[in-house]
């Protein structure tokens, strides 16, 4: 299933001033190299090609499901809204009154009187955290692996960083098999 990111994710996942602290730097000097390394943390694990599989950062994505009464999960969340439902070779608009977002899933409401064909329907919808909802857990994790990349530990200290920081994001990743 492909998944197409319309809008990216704006803004920092964390506020450089936390950062700093993390890091203990007090010095202005290696602000841009943090912002940097926090962009690169944030981008290994966010979006519909992060490690995650979860939108860390709120973003407006599009991809292509079967609506159903059962519904479909769309990929990337946690979703929060849905932007638009269309199909047909020329994009025609499912009447919103037909489906609902429930759990994560787009799917046809259990009044709705749709004839049509359930395959494919092009999904558009907003998912991630608003910035103060991320969990403190994968906060965590992009802060320590701000500490791999800052500080450059030696090997054993690398690989426990390393270790903490997946023990961390293991419970929120979305596995595809």
């Amino acid at each position: 299933m492909s998944v197409v990111v319309i809008t990216p994710r704006a803004g920092d996942l964390i506020d450089l001033s936390i950062a700093k602290a993390h890091l203990r730097v007090e010095r202005g000097d290696h602000d841009d190299l943090i912002r940097g390394y926090l962009e690169a943390a944030a981008s290994w694990l966010d979006g519909p090609r992060g490690w995650l599989g979860l939108c860390l950062g709120e973003q407006t994505l599009r991809t292509e499901v079967c609506v159903t009464r059962a519904g479909s999960i769309l990929p990337c969340g946690p979703v929060t809204e849905i932007g638009a439902v269309t199909y047909g070779p020329d994009d025609t608009p499912l009447d919103p009154a037909l489906y609902e977002l429930h759990a994560n899933r787009v799917r046809l409401r259990a009044d709705a009187a749709w004839a049509g064909s359930p395959s494919p329907f092009a999904v558009t919808y907003a998912a991630g955290y608003a910035p103060a909802k991320m969990p403190g857990a994968i906060q965590s994790a992009i802060l320590l692996h701000l500490t791999i990349l800052y500080e450059q530990p030696e090997d054993r200290e690398l690989a426990a960083l390393e270790r903490a920081r997946d023990d961390l994001l293991s419970p929120f990743r979305v596995r595809t098999f």
